[in-house]
C-alpha cells in the first residue's frame, strides 16, 4: 500500500491671470501577471509590451499617448515672431507605489514601482545650440540630442527629448528638466512603443512574508500620477502627462512536496478466537498555499486486501482525517477540503485503516492493497 501526489482629450484650467494648463486624457498602462509561488510570468492573452528581466523586475511600456500628437502650436506662437514659445520636458518624481487588493478575500499588499525613461521625438529645428545635459538632475539622466535618424527607416529628423532613471533602484528617485528652448516650424510630436517605460519591483514583493502569507486571489489596484509635463517658462503654459498604471497578479495556489514517514503501511494485526482484527495508519502533509484542495483515493484492490498467494481478499475501511473533519473514502473517495482562507504552508492530514474479518475467512499470507491519493487545486 502506497500514496502518491501524483485621443486625446484637453482640459484648460487658469493658473493666478494667464498660464494655462493643458491636461492630456490618460491611458492607463495594463499589467497582468501570474505568479507561482515566487515563479513570476506574464498571464496569457495580455496586451502590451510586457516583459520579465533578467532580475525579476517586471517592465511595462507604451508609446506615451498621453503625449503623442501634442504640438508646440498648442502654447501659442511668439509675439510678431512665427516661431513657437520656448518648451522643455520637466520630470518632478518618478516613484509610486500601488495598493493591490484580493477579489475574494479583500487582503491587501502594497507593490513599488517606478518610472523608467521617458523619450520623444519634436520634429523640428531649435532656434539655438544646445548641451545634451539636462538642466536640473536629480537622480537622473537625459536631456535632448539631434535625430541622426536613430531609427531605422524613420524620414523625419527633429530633436530627441529623453528622461531616464537609469537605475532599479525604487528607493532612489529621479527628477530633472531638460533645456528650454525655441522649436522653429515645427511638427506634432512622435512617439513610439518604448516612448514610456515602467518597473515594477516584484522580486521585492513575492519574497516578503506579507505576500507568502496571502491566500490564493486576484490581486488587482491601480496608481496614477503627473510625473512629467511639458512647459513653458515664457508663456507659464504647461501640458500635464498622467502615468496611471493598473495592475493585475493571479497568485496562484500551488504545491511545493508531501511529507509521509514511509509509502508502505504496516498493518497491525490481533487474533481473538473468533476474529482478526487489523488497523494501520499514516500521518500526510501538503506543503504548499492553497485556499481549497480536491482530493480523490483511487485503490488497486477497491479497499481490499488481496493474498498474494491464493487471492483471497480481506475488504478494509479507510478514512481520512482533516482536522476535525473525518472522510470515509470507501463512501466518498473525491472531496474538497475548503475555507482555507489563511492558508499557506501546510495541511496536516491522516489517513487510517482498518479491517475486521472472522477468523475462518483469513488464510495465512501477506495481503496486499495499493492507493492513489491525488490533491488538485483549482487555478484562478
Amino acid at each position: 500500500m502506497y500514496c502518491v501526489i501524483g485621443e486625446r482629450l484637453l482640459r484648460y484650467l487658469m493658473y493666478g491671470i494667464v498660464a494655462l494648463s493643458l491636461m492630456a486624457k490618460s491611458h492607463a498602462i495594463g499589467v497582468d501577471l501570474v505568479v507561482f509561488n515566487q515563479d513570476v510570468r506574464i498571464a496569457y492573452g495580455a496586451t502590451g509590451r510586457l516583459q520579465v528581466l533578467g532580475n525579476g523586475i517586471v517592465q511595462a511600456q507604451d508609446s506615451y499617448p498621453e503625449l503623442t500628437g501634442f504640438n508646440v502650436y498648442d502654447f501659442g506662437a511668439r509675439t510678431n515672431q512665427s516661431n513657437t514659445p520656448d518648451i522643455a520636458f520637466y520630470r518632478r518624481g518618478s516613484l509610486f507605489s500601488i495598493t493591490l487588493t484580493g477579489a475574494r478575500y479583500g487582503r491587501s499588499i502594497t507593490l513599488r514601482g517606478k518610472l523608467g525613461k521617458s523619450i520623444f521625438l519634436q520634429p523640428s529645428v531649435i532656434g539655438g545650440s544646445f548641451n545634451n545635459r539636462i538642466s536640473e538632475n536629480k537622480g537622473c539622466s537625459g536631456g535632448i540630442q539631434y535625430d541622426r535618424p536613430l531609427r531605422d527607416g524613420e524620414p523625419i529628423n527633429g530633436i530627441w527629448n529623453f528622461i531616464d532613471p537609469g537605475t532599479y533602484d525604487f528607493t532612489q528617485d529621479c527628477s530633472g528638466n531638460t533645456y528650454p528652448f525655441v522649436y522653429v516650424n515645427p511638427y506634432p510630436v512622435v512617439t513610439y512603443d518604448d516612448a514610456r517605460t515602467v518597473w515594477l519591483d516584484l522580486p521585492t514583493l513575492t519574497a516578503s512574508d506579507a505576500w507568502q502569507s496571502l491566500p490564493p486571489d486576484v490581486y488587482s489596484g491601480s496608481s496614477s500620477s503627473t510625473f512629467e509635463y511639458v512647459y513653458s517658462p515664457q508663456s507659464g503654459q504647461r501640458l500635464g502627462l498622467n502615468t496611471a498604471t493598473a495592475v493585475t497578479i493571479r497568485k496562484q495556489p500551488y504545491f511545493s512536496g508531501i511529507s509521509i514517514p514511509s509509502t508502505n503501511v504496516v498493518f497491525n494485526t490481533t487474533y481473538t478466537q473468533e476474529q482478526v482484527t487489523g488497523r494501520a495508519s499514516t500521518p500526510l502533509l501538503l506543503q504548499g498555499s492553497f485556499d481549497q484542495v480536491r482530493i480523490g483515493i483511487f485503490t488497486g484492490n477497491n479497499y481490499a486486501l488481496r493474498n498474494d498467494a491464493d487471492g483471497r481478499d480481506l475488504p478494509y475501511q479507510a478514512v481520512l482525517h482533516q482536522g476535525a473533519e473525518r472522510h470515509v473514502l470507501n463512501v466518498d473517495d473525491t472531496f474538497i477540503v475548503s475555507g482555507l482562507n489563511n492558508p499557506s504552508d501546510q495541511i496536516p492530514l491522516t489517513l487510517t485503516f482498518q479491517f475486521d474479518q472472522p477468523r475462518e475467512r483469513v488464510t495465512s499470507g501477506t495481503y496486499r492493497d495499493y492507493l492513489i491519493l491525488l490533491a488538485e487545486v483549482p487555478l484562478l
